[in-house]
């Protein structure tokens, strides 16, 4: 995800949190749910956000950058308030739950076998794991550009980040991808890769942000 100002923070997380309510969103509701003039929101999504949103035929959103609705199929699944959505790649189902600020269950591939692994994530991290010791890889994006189209990205870095069942069971770096590297899941959970985090503080709706700008995960 490209760097984004304040005000595009804004419009993300509002736009993250819309798309976890399990239907296709205009961007006319997204500019409607930030109180903003619609011409502002829609600079935004045309602009710096266009390449990390996917639309259905009648121009709403299905998904942005590592959260998507099931129309976008996915093998990393989402429960959030009982909707089952996707993630792009196995660490956004770690970093999602506190841009939701929601507890989600998480149902993902075990990658070289037939196995899945189960986690409950919250915004304040990790609360249940079926796999102790299970780690998960992360690629540094590599070739790829702003305004790239979603299913480029998908198929050029977020294939290519998966659950491993241990340590012992991933392959060595730079198999596959040069900038791969892994993590625990236990350490990883609540971090992110995504630009940034909003918070609302109690009663004081969408005027009066609470912001975290967070850093890189391959650090």
């Amino acid at each position: 995800m490209p760097a984004l100002s304040a005000a595009e923070v804004r419009i993300a997380v509002a736009l993250w949190r819309l798309l976890a309510e399990g239907e296709p969103v205009p961007v006319g509701a997204l500019a409607d749910r930030l109180g903003d003039a619609a011409g502002d929101v829609t600079a935004a999504v045309d602009g710096v956000l266009a390449g990390s949103c996917q639309r259905d035929e009648r121009g709403d959103i299905v998904a942005f950058w590592g959260l998507a609705l099931p129309q976008l199929a996915s093998p990393h699944q989402l429960a959030v308030h009982g909707r089952v959505l996707g993630a792009w790649c196995a660490p956004d189902t770690l970093w999602l739950p506190r841009v939701l600020d929601a507890t989600v269950a998480v149902t993902s591939p075990l990658h070289g076998t037939d196995e899945t692994i189960s986690l409950v994530v919250g915004p304040d991290g990790l609360r249940d794991i079926s796999v102790d010791g299970a780690v998960v890889s992360f690629v540094r994006p590599v070739g790829t550009t702003v305004g790239e189209a979603v299913p480029a990205i998908l198929s050029s870095n977020c294939h290519h980040q998966m659950f491993f069942a241990s340590a012992a069971a991933r392959p060595p770096l730079g198999a596959h991808r040069a900038a791969r590297r892994h993590s625990r899941v236990r350490r990883r959970a609540g971090r992110g890769r995504c630009a940034a985090v909003h918070r609302h503080r109690p009663g004081s709706g969408p005027a009066a942000p609470v912001t975290e700008l967070l850093g890189e995960d391959e650090r």
